[in-house]
């Protein structure tokens, strides 16, 4: 990454630079000082990098293209260079190389550009060639957009994948990337219509398109249809959904795959809010990156398992998990920031430490309003409900659960709006709110499919309520 903002920084004029420093989310000494470079001022840092320019007029060879292409490229371009990327070089340990240092320059660039119309006209392009190489070249392209947390950009990427699709495979590729991009956007219904198991059965992945994305397609449908069939409260499909992804990725033999399987196990685990399970599950991912870490992997493992230890009433050191989130931040790991944040308030609510929780709080309800990633919006405004009814503020706490339990029922996340329901009845101070949250809770509990805490809740509540049991009470 040093590399490619020496060559950023240093191929640019001095508007470029303060434009990428914003990009960025830094300064321009700390530009530099990201960069490896001497901060001095301005002029320093454009004097050139040898280093960046062989690399850079390595690629550029090998891609057959102009260096100014490269170094002047903003997006649209940069998907372009990806696809050649992948069509020109083959799969040997000099294209990993050079993926990798494109696939890093691709992401500098697209920061902050959020039009994709430049990316669909590429894309249509790109579409009309038959290279098998080329069509993975979009799917890391899609992949690119998702780990930046720019989900409505990969939605429509993914679109064009799908549509341009023409084989059996192509089809379940384009179908898991789009089914992905919907599970972000907290669109549960339409991810589950393009993630279902005949769909994925068809998902093949050699290891020339394993190398490229780095992750098993098949492991990561399977891994993000469990956690949407978890939300939505089909609580038993979800189990038999990650115990088919923890088979695929063990017989797969791919390390990030397994590792990534298993951190999708625990998180199923956290939506059921089954902390002790969470924790066994996840002490399997630190095990796996203890003696390889694969990032961010490791670090999201240790927020889980600190929010685990919280809600088992055990002490979290604010440093570990805070230090685990800053990791992941340096990472560039945007998907599921607001979840991410959430556990990270979570533990440190439930562990004593509530001004540095409710701080968390405010963020990632800011984070799950402000930007793309929605699948988890609910459980922000829940855990705000949870801390504004300790500090004391019922009113505003019931207000927060029921405007969960409206977010989470328009998702389809029955699992999450349940839980958030059972939460703003022990706050109704009314007979007519209790009712109205009633009928809500049974409405909810009714959708639910296999064995969970809440349900259970729901039924003991619901038997004392007239007219309100659950149409299958478990």
């Amino acid at each position: 990454m040093a590399k490619l903002l020496q060559g950023r920084v240093s191929s640019c004029p001095k508007g470029r630079v303060e434009t990428i420093a914003r990009m960025l989310g830094c300064n321009l000494a700390q530009l530099a000082a990201r960069a490896g470079l001497e901060p001095d001022n301005v002029d320093s840092i454009n004097n050139g990098n040898s280093t960046y320019t062989k690399t850079i007029e390595k690629l550029a060879k090998a891609l057959g293209v102009d260096v100014e292409v490269l170094t002047g490229a903003e997006i649209p371009e940069s998907a372009e260079i990806m696809g050649q990327l992948v069509t020109h070089l083959g799969s040997g340990e000099e294209f990993a190389v050079l993926r990798q240092e494109v696939r890093e320059f691709f992401l500098t660039q697209s920061l902050g550009h959020p039009n994709v119309e430049a990316h669909a006209r590429k894309l249509r392009k790109l579409c009309s060639m038959t290279e098998q190489r080329t069509f993975h070249a979009y799917l890391l392209l899609r992949q690119c957009l998702s780990i930046q947390g720019k989900h409505e950009a990969a939605r429509q990427i993914a679109t064009f994948i799908l549509t341009s699709a023409t084989t059996p495979a192509e089809i379940a590729h384009g179908d898991r990337a789009l089914g992905e991009c919907y599970f972000y956007l907290g669109e549960l219904e339409q991810a589950l219509g393009h993630l279902d198991i005949d769909t994925l059965d068809n998902l093949t992945c050699k290891p020339p398109l394993l190398d490229l994305l780095g992750l098993s397609p098949l492991v990561s449908g399977r891994g993000h249809a469990a956690m949407a069939l978890a939300a939505v409260g089909r609580v038993a499909d979800a189990r038999q959904c990650i115990n088919k992804s923890l088979e695929e990725a063990e017989n797969a033999e791919h390390l990030p795959s397994l590792v990534f399987a298993n951190l999708c196990d625990a998180t199923v685990s956290v939506f059921l809010a089954e902390p002790a399970d969470a924790r066994r599950k996840v002490r399997v991912v630190l095990d796996l990156t203890s003696k390889a870490p694969t990032q961010p992997f490791r670090s999201l493992a240790t927020i889980i398992d600190s929010w685990a230890q919280a809600r088992l009433g055990e002490g979290v050191e604010p440093s570990t998990v805070l230090g685990a989130f800053a990791e992941v931040r340096r990472d560039r790991a945007n998907a599921y920031r607001p979840l991410w944040l959430s556990l990270v308030a979570d533990a440190l609510l439930h562990a004593g430490h509530p001004e540095i929780g409710s701080f968390l709080i405010e963020e990632a309800e800011y984070s799950a309003t402000h930007e793309e990633d929605r699948i988890f919006a609910s459980e922000n405004l829940r855990l705000k409900g949870e801390a504004l009814s300790q500090s004391g503020k019922p009113k505003e706490a019931l207000e927060a659960f029921e405007e969960a339990v409206q977010i989470a029922s328009q998702q389809g996340a029955h699992l999450f709006a349940l839980r958030s329901a059972l939460a703003a009845r022990e706050l109704a101070s009314t007979k007519r709110k209790q009712q109205s949250l009633a009928r809500q809770i049974k409405r909810h509990a009714d959708k639910i499919a296999g064995p969970c805490r809440e349900v259970r809740e729901a039924s003991r509540i619901l038997t004392a309520t007239p007219g309100r049991r659950p149409k299958h009470p478990r």
